[in-house]
């Protein structure tokens, strides 16, 4: 990493701060989507008279799109540049939110995720190369931990916040007025945001923006990734340890509560709250221990050992709302805290030139399994009860058993993780 005088670039700092403020802010926004079905689909249902199996389906769309944009994505930013995805992104993810809260049809709500899913595939890819080019790369799985931390509020604010907010506001303005915070962030990012500081020309008020060369990635690279071992593991771990996560978290958990003991959306989504603040604390906090112990597998192994117990937990044994469910809960958000550690092992398995689309394709893995789980769990659920009666607790978690299932194969291929070679020397060291 390149480290340029601060006397020399003054408003270095300045520049550098503001344009990652904007770039979480953004990516928090797309989260939030994510996550807003959980709360915001009864009254979403109830204006564009969708079905259960409709609004899972309106769910899932995002995570669909999502996955299959990572690795264009990836490919894009590693092209062309974070400065010019991420102004990309922005207006994709407004476009969609518009189409969202302006629909009058099922078919314009559906294509409202879609865009938004697009416009964050690039905002996240760029918001990990920016990490890369303006921290230490011995921090990495720091700030990456960070910046799951920050935008993960989005996924907070997406469950209690908004279910009070609804008590005020109309889901419609909502969805309008973050849409509008997408536009004025890719005015903000077209000035302030720079590739790297090597596109820093001079100094002071008067800093020049150099688009940043093309990067030789080629579509033929994509092969090199898909023969790299622990690339692929990292995906199968990611994709049976967060996927299921955000699938129930993204929709299930709420209705899960309310449909089988009878409470509130704001009673229950209080457990959902709790489960991924703990999930935005950790991720942190366990890129943290990663970075100054130097070992990434021990907490793979970990995360997804915790994910198991979670799952197992909420399908096998019999229990009420109180302390039981929300140490699963908690469980289950350990085991998605792992990420930070998943992208800094990503980083180290590849060249950098090939750090966005490895990591685009991780990162696919997660919301492909996503997408998967959450209309299954929804066709499941439809199976197992009368339309006409509510789910009890008993058809939730003979629906349970899908996570459960994914979550096993996840901790198999954490154990399959092969270690790295700094961590095969330590280890050699010591005996």
């Amino acid at each position: 990493m390149i480290r340029i005088p601060l006397s020399r670039y003054p408003h270095l700092p300045i520049y550098k701060w503001s344009a990652y403020t904007l770039l979480v802010l953004v990516f928090m926004i797309g989260v939030y989507h994510r996550f807003a079905p959980a709360t915001l689909g009864s009254p979403i249902s109830r204006d564009l008279a969708l079905s259960t199996g409709m609004l899972g389906a309106l769910a899932s769309m995002h995570f669909w799109a999502y996955t299959i944009a990572q690795v264009p994505a990836g490919h894009l930013v590693d092209r062309h540049g974070l400065r010019a995805s991420a102004i990309a992104g922005c207006v994709l993810m407004a476009t969609g939110g518009l189409m969202l809260a302006t629909a009058t049809q099922p078919w314009q709500a559906f294509c409202g995720p879609v865009l938004v899913a697009l416009g964050m595939s690039l905002i996240f890819v760029s918001l990990m190369k920016y990490n890369l080019a303006w921290f230490p790369p011995r921090h990495f799985s720091l700030v990456t931990g960070i910046t799951i931390l920050l935008a993960s509020l989005g996924s907070v604010l997406a469950e209690s916040p908004t279910a009070y907010a609804l008590r005020f506001l109309d889901w419609r303005q909502i969805l309008g007025g973050l849409s509008a915070f997408c536009l004025l962030t890719a005015l903000a990012l077209l000035l302030i945001c720079h590739e790297s500081p090597r596109a820093l020309r001079r100094a002071g008020a008067n800093l020049h923006t150099v688009t940043s060369p093309r990067s030789g990635v080629r579509w033929s690279d994509f092969s090199h990734i898909l023969r790299n071992r622990r690339v692929l593991t990292l995906f199968l771990v990611i994709s049976a340890t967060s996927g299921p996560f955000y699938a129930f978290l993204g929709l299930w958990a709420i209705p899960l509560f309310t449909d089988s003991f009878g409470l509130s959306v704001i009673e229950a989504s209080h457990y959902a709250t709790v489960a991924l603040l703990v999930y935005s604390l950790g991720a942190p906090f366990l890129g943290l221990l990663s970075d100054r112990s130097g070992v990434r597998r021990p907490f793979i192994i970990v995360s997804a050992l915790c994910g198991t117990l979670g799952w197992a937990g909420l399908t096998l044994a019999p229990w009420t709302p109180g302390w039981w469910p929300m140490l699963m809960f908690l469980l289950l958000a350990l085991s998605g805290a792992s990420l930070a550690v998943i992208f800094t092992a990503t980083r180290e398995s590849v060249s950098r030139s090939r750090m966005g689309t490895a990591t685009a394709f991780v990162n696919a893995g997660a919301f492909l399994f996503t997408a998967i789980l959450q209309y299954l769990m929804g066709v499941t659920l439809g199976f197992f009860h009368n339309d006409t009666s509510t789910p009890g607790l008993q058809e939730y978690q003979l629906v349970l058993m899908l996570p459960m299932v994914c979550s096993a194969i996840g901790l198999a291929a954490a154990w399959s993780f092969p270690k790295s070679h700094d961590e095969e020397i330590r280890d050699s060291a010591r005996g």
